[in-house]
């Protein structure tokens, strides 16, 4: 006899799971809508679905009506559980979401999930890649049987000849892409260029590549000096004007990529003529290609607009007298520029540490500076909490760099700061890099008398291997002494290692943090701020030269026993630790705060809270 009543809860669950992922997919949706991508259902057969993208601050939105799709997503189930990875290929950005049911799984099972995850992405990457590969042999047919036309509207309309061989077909004039991967000329894309859109062609690889006027691609090494432009019309423009050899990267976004490549067989110095826009994008990816690169020179527009719109308003000369001028253009640096509302700070914690900028975090030993760090990476991964008495704004990835720790000891530190596993509820990670057990130690500032003071092989190698974390929001090097192999008393050692981080948090748009030794005169400092700042270890040059300087130091023995009274904890020295940001180069929270030890976590003293010494003991 069938045993209606359990038939009834069986039913009763799966619909009710049913109801569960039918809301799970609906807040997938609207997180892909406000993540840019035009979606309103999920193909989850499991394979890569293309989807269009709207406008962003630093992307044009896809043009439906030419058939672009720069947005895609794949959803993989596993039971009732899944998980979706989706991303923008115009930005390079990438999001993963979790269904709520994900927080049924233990550890080892999101753990093994996570793994599927990761085979599928490889899985996809290759099918890309192969992808790529067979569409950049349509376009090498396509480009070698289109014809060679004298003029084309789009070139007429922006004051241009064709002196260039380009190629058109079906009235759209034809951009070849090459790959920047090798010395070798290999034709990856085509951009179709009409007046009213541009558009690539579709599935082909595009970030990286370029196109080229006045380069042999077998003289590389032997360019003194190369121009570099974003789109057909100002790389032709610049050309022309300057005689200069040119090249187009496409996209602002793309140029970094691009000029790194092309670095690795090529010294040439490199003049960032990207556009003066007003939301600027072009200025500040000409800035982080020129703190990530060496021998790089920017030469933005002196007006809002590119080369192309001078070189139509005011002649070639007026184009090479900016671009080849010596010194510097004032002219580009005007107040007058300024127009509308200016961009909003950044923050990855309210009021304290900016998003693009680095900080320094000193204290005298014993305090818990690794700990402290650790759960500021977690608490990034979630996007809530605090640090420092201040509120996390932003969530993403998180690397630390810790020379003084090993994998066991950051596996206790994780047990005892994560004790409800809350990090395999988070699509986003925290890498945990113990550089002791590498064999040699990681240098990324050294001194010595072959080459003097420079940045090491392996600083470069850093700064790209990096490039394999999505959504980096937080850098933390754990202590700086440990990577610099040179005096850090010397201001010239300070200022190399900081500008070397700040090419790093440029690069990645995210906070660097160094963590750095207070000397043995804070043991004796008492809520003194100032004092605490004039013990930091190292030359001047270290401070001044970091965005942001907290301070962590004891508070009084007085203090500290009164507070932990008034706790109720049992007194110990280090148990009330007083921290403050004592330099910042911006509206910041400069208030000192109190913090108390609890187990193994800092936690924000609420003098407000009620104390034992409110209890009435009558």
């Amino acid at each position: 006899m069938a045993n209606y009543k359990q038939l009834f809860e069986k039913r009763k669950s799966k619909e009710k799971k049913l109801t569960q992922q039918k809301a799970d997919i609906s807040d997938l949706i609207k997180q892909m809508n406000a993540d840019g991508l035009l979606v309103d259902s999920i193909d989850t057969s499991g394979g890569i679905v293309r989807v269009p993208v709207k406008a962003t601050a630093i992307s044009r939105n896809d043009k439906t009506s030419t058939g672009e799709k720069s947005g895609w997503y794949f959803f993989h189930q596993n039971n009732e559980h899944w998980i979706s990875v989706y991303g923008n290929w115009r930005t390079n950005q990438q999001w993963k979401f979790y269904s709520n049911s994900i927080k049924e799984l233990s550890p080892e099972q999101q753990t093994e999930l996570n793994k599927e995850i990761e085979i599928n992405l490889q899985r996809a990457k290759k099918e890309r890649e192969k992808k790529n590969t067979e569409v950049a042999k349509e376009c090498e047919r396509i480009f070698e049987s289109s014809k060679i036309v004298n003029e084309h509207e789009y070139l007429s309309s922006k004051g241009l000849k064709n002196n260039y061989g380009l190629t058109e077909m079906n009235g759209s004039l034809l951009c070849p892409v090459y790959s920047t991967q090798n010395t070798k000329k290999e034709l990856r894309s085509l951009q179709y260029i009409t007046t009213e859109s541009k558009r690539f062609a579709s599935s082909s690889e595009v970030k990286s590549g370029i196109y080229t006027v006045g380069i042999g691609w077998n003289d590389w090494s032997n360019i003194k000096t190369i121009a570099v432009t974003e789109g057909l019309a100002t790389c032709l423009s610049v050309y022309e004007s300057t005689g200069l050899p040119t090249i187009c990267v496409f996209s602002a976004n793309f140029g970094l990529v691009a000029l790194e490549n092309i670095r690795k067989f090529c010294n040439a110095e490199f003049l960032i003529c990207f556009d003066h826009d007003q939301n600027g994008v072009g200025q500040a990816k000409a800035k982080e290609i020129c703190a990530s690169l060496s021998s790089c020179l920017i030469r933005i527009p002196s007006k809002v607009g590119d080369y192309n719109d001078l070189y139509q308003e005011e002649g070639p000369n007026a184009v090479k007298s900016e671009i080849l001028s010596k010194g510097y253009k004032f002219s580009q640096y005007s107040i007058k520029n300024f127009v509308g509302t200016p961009p909003p700070r950044r923050w990855l914690v309210d009021q304290s540490l900016e998003l693009s900028k680095i900080s320094l975090l000193c204290s005298i030993g014993g305090i818990g500076k690794s700990g402290i760090t650790l759960k500021a990476c977690l608490d990034i991964n979630q996007g809530n909490g605090n640090f420092l008495g201040n509120k996390i704004m932003d969530k993403g990835n998180c690397i630390i760099l810790s020379s003084e720790d090993d994998t066991d000891e950051v596996r206790r530190r994780i047990a005892l700061l994560d004790k409800d596993n809350r990090r395999f509820e988070t699509e986003h990670d925290t890498f945990v890099m113990c550089t002791s057990e590498m064999g040699k130690p990681l240098t990324l500032i050294k001194q010595d008398a072959i080459n003097g003071l420079h940045i090491t092989p392996e600083a470069i190698e850093l700064s790209n291997s990096l490039e394999d974390i999505e959504d980096l929001k937080l850098i933390v090097i754990d202590p700086v002494q440990s990577v610099v192999s040179a005096q850090l008393n010397d201001n010239e050692v300070a200022q190399l290692y900081a500008q070397y981080v700040a090419s790093l948090s440029a690069k990645f748009g995210c906070s660097v943090l160094s963590v750095h030794h207070l000397n043995k005169s804070a043991l004796s400092n008492t809520n003194d701020v100032l004092s605490a700042r004039s013990s930091i270890r190292g030359a001047t040059a270290l401070t001044d030269s970091h965005r942001a300087v907290f301070v962590m130091f004891l508070d009084s023995e007085q203090n500290t026993e009164q507070i932990c009274f008034e706790q109720g904890i049992p007194f110990n020295r280090l148990a009330v630790v007083k921290s403050a940001l004592v330099k910042a180069n911006s509206e910041a929270d400069m208030s000192i705060k109190t913090l108390i030890r609890k187990g193994f976590e800092l936690e924000l003293l609420d003098e407000k809270k009620g104390s034992v010494n409110d209890i009435n003991w009558d």
